[in-house]
């Protein structure tokens, strides 16, 4: 879309957010780990891998299979509702991403305001951290921990983060953020795949509703194939 011209820029920032499930063992849905199934050997069978009790045998819970993999999203493939109102527009940045390695979509009102009412999304394609395990299962611990270094190192105070889930029940984290030296708050939506996550970042001064409701149709409309 072709962007109204702006009589201000600001710098568009990007914050971290989001919810889903809790972290699950690969042996199981509900991150319990059930006890080990078989039948023990006769003439005394084994019982903690050296048979010397007629027990079933355990498993390493590293070595266990996976019962149902979780289907992470392929967050390259994302798609969303521009709202009505909001326009595309480049030459903005992020103020403390959390990779390098990203591309940006930012949308703004059309109509005239203070230049910083943005709704930005921001796919990081490099994440270091492993946020999901082999079982295709978010870590809420390992997301958290990224979510506090981040803070830390972009000087950002954030409310106590959300879990739930976005599209077509992919986890998500959200929270409110402000960045030491600015004015604007922002509601961030953090969306977690395999080694990338996907920002939605909407900030505003003045024009809270009409942010937060074009914010509201970007993260509704979300799908990933």
């Amino acid at each position: 879309m072709t962007a109204t011209a702006r009589l201000s820029r600001a710098v568009a920032v990007i914050v971290l957010a989001g919810l889903l499930a809790p972290l699950a063992a690969c042996s199981g849905n509900d991150g319990s780990d059930p006890a080990p199934t078989g039948s023990p050997g006769t003439g005394g069978g084994d019982s903690g891998g050296d048979g010397a009790s007629g027990g079933p045998r355990t498993v390493p819970p590293q070595l266990r299979e996976c019962e149902d993999r979780g289907d992470v999203p392929d967050l390259a493939a994302a798609t969303w509702t521009n709202p009505d109102g909001f326009d595309e527009e480049g030459g903005y940045t992020q103020i403390a991403p959390i990779t390098e390695s990203r591309t940006d979509t930012y949308l703004v009102p059309s109509s005239p305001g203070t230049g910083i009412e943005i709704i930005s999304l921001v796919h990081y394609t490099d994440v270091p951290e492993p946020l999901v395990d082999a079982c295709g299962v978010v870590d809420r611990k390992a997301v958290e921990l990224l979510l506090d270094r981040w803070h830390r190192e972009g000087d950002i105070t954030a409310t106590a983060p959300e879990w739930a889930e976005v599209g077509n029940g992919v986890a998500a984290v959200t929270e409110a953020q402000q960045y030491a030296g600015y004015d604007f708050i922002v509601a961030a939506t953090l969306v977690i795949g395999e080694g990338e996550l996907l920002l939605i970042g909407c900030q505003w001064v003045t024009s809270e509703v009409e942010v937060t409701s074009g914010c509201d149709t970007v993260v509704d409309s979300l799908a990933f194939g």
